[in-house]
C-alpha cells in the first residue's frame, strides 16, 4: 500500500467531469496537490462556481477514499518532509479555525445591545 503523500497530485481522474472542471477552475487550470484540496473546508468548496452539495459529496468521498487507503500507517513510516507537510496543514487548519471562532465572537459581541451607564 502506497503512503499518501500530501504533496502528490490530487486524483483528478477519479472525479466526474463537472467536479474536475470545478477543481481545475478553482486552481486556475492546474491539478492541485492533495494538501491543497484537503486544506479547503467544505463551506469554502460550496462557494466555488459549479460546486453544490452533490459535487461536494463526491469530492468528500474521493478524499475519504484517499484517507482510508492510508489507515494503519503510522507516522514512523512518513518522511520528515511528509511530517512537516502534515504539520503545516494542521497549523493552517488551526489558524483558519481560530480566525473563524474570533470572527464569530466579534460578530456576537457587535450584535449584543450595549447598556449605557453603570449599575452603581
Amino acid at each position: 500500500m502506497a503512503l499518501m503523500r500530501l504533496a502528490n497530485p490530487f486524483p483528478i481522474g477519479d472525479c466526474s467531469p463537472r467536479l474536475r472542471n470545478a477543481i481545475l477552475g478553482e486552481f486556475q487550470g492546474r491539478c492541485p496537490t492533495l494538501q491543497e484540496v484537503f486544506s479547503i473546508p467544505a463551506k469554502q468548496w460550496l462557494k466555488v462556481p459549479g460546486v453544490g452539495q452533490t459535487l461536494l459529496t463526491e469530492l468528500e468521498a474521493i478524499m475519504q477514499n484517499r484517507l482510508e487507503q492510508t489507515k494503519g500507517q503510522v507516522s514512523a513510516q512518513m518522511t520528515d518532509a511528509e511530517l512537516i507537510a502534515r504539520l503545516e496543514l494542521l497549523l493552517h487548519d488551526l489558524k483558519r479555525l481560530s480566525h473563524e471562532v474570533q470572527t464569530r465572537l466579534d460578530n456576537v459581541s457587535k450584535s449584543r445591545p450595549r447598556t449605557g451607564g453603570s449599575n452603581h
